[in-house]
């Protein structure tokens, strides 16, 4: 199976209800392949493919990928509880890969049960926010005071939904991976 950024993010919904049903979908399809798989493979290296880009080849675990989802999330809980959430943005390109390394050495120690339930309860605090949230401020760019065509709504899917998707993708390719060579 090869991920397809482009077949697997989808668009941001334009109504809240569908915004939070895309995203609490993403999140459980994740966490039932993670609830699926044995319990050796929750704690099993992953194996990996040179021609991979580096960020495939960062999260070196299930446990990884729960932590990459963790600071994922708590990065927008932390910005969506800012009361100026005006004055950055939650997403730029360059916090996350600066701070992978960082963020990848801080969570070696972190067990595996601590981080899964690290990522549903921070999965469930952004979720609760992004229900207080109206849909202007939801889906309209105009609560920002720097530039920016987008919304809210687009920061919790690139966040949440997408980045569900992605893990969900590394994980399944470890599992291929490992059929192959345990044939």
């Amino acid at each position: 199976m090869r991920y397809s950024r482009r077949e697997n993010i989808m668009k941001t919904p334009t109504a809240k209800a569908e915004l939070l049903q895309t995203i609490q979908n993403d999140f459980d399809n994740l966490i039932h392949l993670i609830d699926s798989l044995p319990e050796e493979s929750k704690n099993a290296a992953f194996r990996f493919n040179y021609a991979m880009t580096p960020n495939w080849r960062r999260d070196t675990n299930v446990r990884s990928v729960l932590m990459h989802l963790y600071e994922r999330a708590n990065r927008l809980v932390n910005w969506l509880e800012n009361s100026n959430r005006s004055a950055t943005r939650p997403f730029r390109a360059d916090f996350f890969g600066d701070m992978s390394p960082e963020l990848w050495i801080k969570q070696q120690n972190t067990d595996f049960e601590v981080a899964y339930q690290l990522a549903k309860e921070t999965h469930k605090k952004a979720m609760s926010l992004l229900e207080t949230l109206s849909e202007d401020e939801l889906f309209k760019g105009v609560y920002f005071t720097w530039k920016s065509s987008l919304s809210i709504a687009d920061y919790a899917m690139s966040g949440l939904a997408n980045h569900y998707k992605w893990l969900r993708a590394q994980i399944e390719n470890q599992v291929i991976v490992n059929e192959v060579i345990s044939k």
